[in-house]
């Protein structure tokens, strides 16, 4: 590696780059970004070296969570294109968000949170170093490495660095059906809106907080109002969608358990079977498939997905397409309510009077 030593105004800081064996011609700050140029070869930028600026006020003793830069919003694709081959040289592009930095002593040996809180003091956002590792997707159409590596709250001693992607809420379990052809995910909440938030680190008991600036792409036109009104269609038509995503999940789970009953005893199989078929026309819509659950989710997703994509003021066919879904996922929702009420207890006590193990409802999360 190199090592380089620069002056950013206020003190001198060092720091090693692990670049290929070059002449370095020049370096230049702008923000909060290193710029190293080389010799005939290219130009290479550190990203975010706030943490180097706060370094001579931090004590090699002490857990310290450094104050980050401020996080630009920006509501234009994430997909960048075709991934290059995996043999062509390549650098990586910053991943967009906040870079939250955070130092530990020693290794943590219990569970770090980081939570990113509103100006209320309202949970946006939870991530805990024990959080279950996220399952890769099955029967992707594209191949993982298109995919966005989840990231994980490091417990060992060091600096670390977490970027949050300045969306709000948990999205639930990674599976295929959250992808669409192109590998991007439709399970995170909606971008937050421009403003300060706090930043907030802890662990066995101790807290650290940081204020933190997220700012508006400056080629955006969009207004305060207009944004204000997105985030609350946005937020709103997420709420369903997950209720929808969640029902549905429920709803194939209690399916695959009257499945699982090959050998079923005369008494019991036509409530089986009964029970089988209101599933499935939950989930289907029946005799009108636009009505189903399963088509529910998917509009909503539309919906969501078309709130996010661009600053604006929700269009009127957006929302008509939200309200249309809405009403269909409300009207099964009101079926699986009163099938748990109604048909699953009789049906549980039917199989229990065979000798048979009852089903057995959890609602996922």
């Amino acid at each position: 590696g190199v090592y380089v030593s620069f002056d950013d105004g206020d003190q001198w800081s060092s720091l090693q780059l692990n670049l290929p064996i070059s002449s370095v011609r020049d370096l230049a700050i702008e923000d909060s970004d290193l710029v190293v140029a080389t010799h005939g070869r290219a130009f290479w930028i550190l990203d975010d070296i706030e943490p180097l600026r706060q370094l001579a006020a931090n004590s090699a003793a002490e857990t310290r969570l450094y104050r980050p830069k401020r996080a630009v919003r920006m509501t234009s694709d994430a997909f960048w294109g075709t991934p290059l081959p995996p043999e062509e040289p390549q650098a990586h592009n910053p991943p967009r968000g906040a870079y939250l930095d955070y130092y530990l002593p020693e290794p943590a040996g219990t569970e770090l949170v980081l939570e990113i809180l509103d100006a209320r003091g309202a949970t946006l956002q939870r991530f805990s170093s024990r959080a279950r590792p996220e399952q890769s997707p099955e029967n992707l159409p594209v191949a993982p490495r298109w995919l966005e590596q989840p990231q994980r709250l490091s417990e060992q001693a060091g600096m670390h660095r977490f970027v949050w992607d300045l969306h709000c809420g948990p999205t639930g379990a990674n599976t295929a059906e959250d992808y669409d052809e192109e590998g991007d995910a439709h399970w995170k909440g909606p971008l937050v809106l421009p403003g300060r938030y706090t930043v907030k680190l802890t662990l066995a008991g101790h807290q650290w907080t940081q204020p933190l600036d997220v700012v508006m792409d400056p080629r955006s036109p969009a207004t305060r109002i207009e944004l204000v009104q997105q985030f609350d269609w946005a937020q709103r038509v997420f709420k369903d969608l997950l209720l929808a995503r969640k029902t549905a999940a429920t709803v194939e789970a209690v399916q695959a358990q009257l499945a699982g009953f090959t050998a079923q005893p005369p008494e019991v199989a036509g409530a089986i079977n009964a029970a089988t078929k209101q599933l499935g026309d939950i989930l289907t819509g029946g005799a009108k498939p636009t009505q189903g659950l399963q088509a529910a989710t998917r509009a909503l997703t539309a919906a969501f997905n078309a709130l996010e994509t661009a600053d604006r003021m929700p269009p009127s066919q957006v929302i008509a397409l939200y309200h249309e879904s809405a009403a269909a996922l409300k009207a099964r929702a009101s079926e699986w309510s009163a099938f748990k009420t109604n048909v699953a207890p009789r049906l549980s006590q039917q199989l229990r009077a065979a000798g048979l193990r009852e089903i057995s409802i959890a609602d996922h999360q």
